[in-house]
């Protein structure tokens, strides 16, 4: 499991690259589209709280059906019957960049098998792995060890300022489409 820094940096990327680009348009003020990416990138992960107020311990349900495929259709579907709007697709793809992110993971970087993802339950049992591991992950039996703390600094140094980034252009882009309409009309 990634941390929840790496998974709203790959979020509010995902969504920042078609807004910057014009391939892509939401209604909605940039906060909460920022706001909302995150939510959708680091949904599977709120399996940690059902699971520990239900059995007491955060671990034993997660990662499992909040991490598929089917989830991530599930969640986009949702949000379409609420919205009847491409933000389905975007809440979908979110989720999803969560499982890819989550079988990237592993403890070492470089070119290691991961654990894998149940990305087919449930269908499948078996987890989806890949050949290389591109994010650090957390140590679910200790939250404060020292490889974890290590995880964090390094996770806020390396994504903290492309999140940054990413949030200050959309911003920022949203700033100079406003200017623009109101050079327009007047």
């Amino acid at each position: 499991m990634a941390t929840p820094l790496v998974h709203a940096c790959v979020g509010v990327t995902l969504v920042a690259i078609p807004l910057l680009t014009n391939k892509q348009h939401f209604n909605l003020p940039m906060p909460k589209v920022i706001a909302g990416s995150i939510l959708f990138a680091c949904l599977p992960d709120l399996d940690l709280i059902y699971s520990y107020l239900l059995t007491g311990d955060a671990i034993r349900l997660h990662f499992k059906h909040t991490h598929t495929l089917v989830f991530s259709l599930i969640s986009g579907w949702l949000v379409w019957w609420f919205t009847n709007t491409k933000l389905a697709l975007a809440a979908t793809l979110l989720v999803l960049s969560h499982v890819i992110v989550d079988g990237l993971t592993g403890p070492e970087l470089g070119f290691y098998s991961t654990p894998g993802v149940p990305a087919f339950l449930p269908f499948s049992q078996l987890p989806v792995s890949f050949p290389m591991t591109l994010f650090h992950g957390v140590e679910h039996d200790n939250w404060f060890s020292q490889n974890n703390l290590i995880n964090a600094v390094y996770d806020i140094a390396i994504y903290g300022p492309i999140l940054a980034i990413s949030c200050w252009c959309l911003i920022r882009r949203k700033t100079l489409d406003s200017f623009k309409d109101r050079e327009q009309k007047g």
